[in-house]
């Protein structure tokens, strides 16, 4: 990185720090709670073009803090089937064999959701091309948390694949996946949103996102979230399939015999351990399943077949409790938060609770693991307001994921509502390079109104700033990089416009209105992106 860059993004950030004031959106006191930590100076860190994270580097044993025991805090846990792995999740990174965004928020820290640089230079976001998609009973278009994946396949592999002749031999082709809620996973050309090959039909509604298995070999996941409509009911659960033919590989019941709940809904987005050829997903039935897949896939054949073997772990806190966030993993621990009210820290190789904590509310928005230069792993979350009813917080906090100390904490109050909850929905964004040392929030219905993007040193959880929005929104957050240390913020509202925003001021830079609410997130592949609305649409938008 060239020095004068590093000086410009270094002092970028410290302007930010010392003006946080300016930028501050006014709050009283009786809003707004937070708790600091002891101050300590922030690291000056490199900036680096694009998310970068370290490896990791777990210890074999974490110490949790007395505080984060779970049964002090009336976690019971069992553990079904054989639960001896040897899994080491790589980093964010290095998830991912093919270049693209493979699972929701890119890979197993959950960060971002962005590949390659892209500069924004003329501050401007356009469409390029938009697809109609349907809808079953009230659920249409695209839903939280609906990101897709992109995928540049491999010549050889395109070739193998059911995709379409044209798109077999288009050389470099970009291929968006995306599952909606009108109950199909569409394949799409990044280029011009054109169909790449046939639809997968499941006939129900998908709330979740796909992944894609990181490792090139062509296998799909995919949860589902609704199993009624007004005019027919049908199973429920977790999916793989066969990129070569398209044919479902796999089925899991959500409705598990072995389940404490009977909730068979997987909105959590799954993630495949290369080494270990292990699948780590979460269901809504409050169990943390693990597969075995035993892949067999021969790329020279063109043949592909799995056999998995499951071990899962089931627990409760006095009463029964549901996943709808996406397990994140350092190395060999799984991160997760329930509609309960608690955090847990899993040891996936032997499905045992390492620690837990009470986060006080319901906590859909999936938690961000965050690797520093001191050796310690960061982890963000935020709940909703749910439990707590009207008059409830919107807690932000930053805990310590190797012991489960909480190091920061921040709230304020949001509106409650029985459909549409206020508070954290979208998901943390860690920022990276030019934006080291800067962690990112998406509140929704906050008090006065309307939603709110905040930016907070990620060391020391100094407020840097609040920067008030129109209208709330559940859509995760995106930065995107350019080559030369530029970084921008990608964030969409319920009101169905996409904002261009300054991430050192949270100043909006251009806005493009989209039809429908955007509960879903993009997902950005070199300078265009793609987003899906409730208006039944999914957009493929240019960044300029």
């Amino acid at each position: 990185m060239r020095s004068k860059k590093l000086l410009a993004c270094a002092a970028a950030l410290a302007f930010c720090a010392l003006c946080s004031a300016a930028f501050a959106y006014p709050m009283t006191p009786s809003d707004v709670h937070y708790i600091p930590p002891t101050p300590s100076p922030v690291p000056t860190a490199t900036p680096a073009p694009g998310p970068t994270s370290p490896p990791p580097q777990a210890p074999a044993v974490l110490a949790p803090v007395p505080e984060a025991d779970p049964e002090q805090l009336g976690i019971r846990s069992s553990v079904i089937g054989d639960a001896s792995y040897d899994l080491a999740m790589p980093a964010q990174d290095g998830y991912s064999a093919l270049p693209g965004v493979l699972t929701f928020r890119g890979g197993p820290y959950r960060q971002n959701a962005a590949y390659g640089y892209a500069t924004a230079p003329e501050h401007t976001l356009e469409i390029l091309w938009q697809k109609n998609i349907g809808g079953l009973d009230n659920w249409g278009g695209v839903g939280w948390n609906g990101q897709a994946a992109v995928v540049q396949w491999p010549d050889a592999l395109r070739g193998q694949m059911n995709l379409y002749d044209e798109k077999k031999a288009k050389e470099g082709l970009v291929e968006v996946i995306y599952g909606t809620l009108d109950g199909h996973i569409y394949f799409l050309d990044l280029d011009d949103g054109s169909a790449t090959r046939d639809a997968i039909d499941i006939g129900f509604p998908i709330k979740g996102s796909v992944s894609v298995d990181p490792r090139g070999v062509p296998l799909l996941y995919c949860g589902q979230g609704i199993s009624k409509l007004s005019n027919k009911s049908g199973k429920i659960g977790f999916r793989i399939f066969s990129l070569l033919t398209g044919e479902t590989l796999l089925f899991a019941n959500g409705l598990d015999d072995d389940a404490y709940r009977s909730h068979g809904a997987f909105d959590s987005v799954a993630l495949v351990d290369p080494s270990s050829d292990t699948l780590i997903e979460c269901g809504e039935n409050g169990m943390l399943y693990t597969f075995r897949l035993h892949t067999d896939y021969d790329a020279q054949a063109g043949t592909l077949s799995i056999d998995p073997e499951r071990a899962v772990l089931r627990y409760k806190n006095g009463t029964t409790v549901g996943i709808e966030n996406s397990v994140a993993v350092y190395d060999y621990y799984a991160y997760f938060a329930d509609n309960g009210g608690f955090l847990l820290c899993v040891d996936v190789n032997t499905l045992s609770v390492v620690w837990a904590a009470d986060v006080t509310d319901d906590t859909d928005a999936t938690v961000a693991l965050d690797p520093r230069p001191d050796g310690r792993v960061l982890l963000y979350t935020g709940c909703e307001v749910d439990k707590q009813k009207t008059g409830g917080r919107a807690y932000l906090r930053c805990f310590d994921a190797l012991t489960g100390e909480k190091l920061w904490e921040y709230s304020e109050v949001c509106e409650y509502d029985e459909d549409v909850n206020g508070g954290l929905l979208g998901s943390p964004l860690v920022g990276t390079g030019p934006l080291d040392g800067m962690v990112f929030f998406h509140l929704a219905k906050v008090y006065e109104g309307g939603g709110a993007l905040l930016a907070f040193d990620k060391d020391t959880g100094e407020l840097l700033y609040r920067q008030h929005l129109p209208r709330y929104g559940w859509s995760s957050p995106v930065a995107i990089y350019g080559a030369e240390g530029e970084a921008h913020i990608i964030l969409g509202d319920s009101g169905g416009v996409l904002r261009l925003i300054d991430p050192f001021s949270g100043e909006t830079l251009s806005t493009l209105e989209l039809e429908g609410n955007i509960e879903g997130s993009p997902v950005v592949f070199g300078d265009k992106l793609v987003i899906g609305t409730r208006g039944r649409y999914i957009y493929g938008v240019a960044i300029r």
